[in-house]
């Protein structure tokens, strides 16, 4: 997404007004996991392996940082349900 972002998102906006939210939504998910939002050193004790970690941005629609957050929520939402017909109610 962020790659489509950097291609097209001036283009779009020449076109289409965004909000701020929309822009901030944007600018996050184009920084993400990059060196513009900072990044750790991580070294194995036992190997001295090094990797650096960039951080990430934890925007609620980033598809990085959410994503799996989603899919984790719905796997486990999914081992409650029993095998039989049921409602959902909302009472208000």
């Amino acid at each position: 997404v962020a790659d489509v972002l950097a291609q097209h998102l001036s283009h779009y906006k020449k076109v289409h007004a965004l909000t701020y939210q929309q822009q901030r939504v944007c600018q996050h998910i184009q920084d993400c996991r990059t060196v513009k939002l900072g990044a750790q050193q991580w070294q194995c004790d036992r190997c001295d392996h090094n990797k650096t970690v960039y951080c990430a941005c934890r925007d609620r629609h980033c598809p990085q940082c959410q994503g799996h957050v989603s899919d984790q929520w719905s796997e486990q939402q999914s081992k409650d349900v029993i095998n039989a017909p049921y409602f959902h109610l909302v009472f208000t």
